[in-house]
C-alpha cells in the first residue's frame, strides 16, 4: 500500500523490532513476515500460525516475541487474548516496540488489550465504511465488482459503461 511505501514497509517495521530486541537485551532468534496476511483473522495466517508454533516449542527456549505493533500481532480483538494468555503462561510476553508499556505488568496487560480492541474496532469501521459505499454506488447504479462474463466494464470516476461483449 502507499503507507507501506512511505516509511512503514514489511522491512521498516522489522527493522524498528531488531532495534527494540537490541535496546532491551533481547537476541532475535528468528523473523517471521507474514507477507499478505491479513490479522483480521488468525486461523489461516500461515506464518502466524508458524510463530505460535515455533515460539511454543520448548525445544526453542524463545523468552518474548516481538511485534511492530500490537495490531500487527492480531486485529481479533477479545479473541487474541487467549493467544496472548497462553504464551505468557508460557512465560513468552509479546512486546511492541512501537508502545512503550511492558506486557508483563498489571498495566501493560490492560494496555496492550485496549491495543487489541482498537485494531479489532478499527477494522470493523474500515469495513462498516467499504459496505456503505459499494451499498451507496448500487444505489446510484454502479456495479461494484468484476462483472459477469460476456460483459465489459469501463469506470470513471464520472461515468461507468458496461457492455456486452461479442462472446
Amino acid at each position: 500500500s502507499k503507507d507501506q511505501e512511505s516509511g512503514f514497509s514489511p522491512e521498516t517495521q522489522i527493522e524498528i523490532c531488531y532495534k527494540w530486541a537490541e535496546n532491551n537485551g533481547y537476541e532475535v532468534v528468528k523473523c517471521f513476515q507474514g507477507e499478505h496476511e491479513s490479522a483480521k483473522t488468525d486461523v489461516n495466517r500461515k506464518r502466524f500460525n508458524e510463530m505460535l508454533r515455533f515460539v511454543k516449542d520448548k525445544k526453542n527456549r524463545i523468552d518474548a516475541v516481538i511485534v511492530y505493533s500490537t495490531s500487527r500481532l492480531s486485529r481479533t480483538g477479545t479473541k487474541s487474548f487467549s493467544i496472548i494468555d497462553e504464551l505468557m503462561d508460557r512465560g513468552i510476553p509479546v512486546f511492541s516496540a512501537t508502545s512503550t508499556y511492558d506486557a508483563r505488568t498489571v498495566n501493560g496487560k490492560m494496555m496492550q488489550r485496549f491495543e487489541l480492541m482498537q485494531a479489532e474496532h478499527d477494522n470493523a469501521v474500515k469495513s462498516q465504511a467499504v459496505k456503505d459505499c459499494g451499498a451507496h454506488a448500487l444505489r446510484n447504479g454502479r456495479w461494484i465488482q468484476q462483472v459477469p462474463r460476456g460483459y465489459d466494464m469501463k469506470t470513471t470516476r464520472a461515468e461507468q459503461v458496461i457492455k456486452v461483449t461479442e462472446e
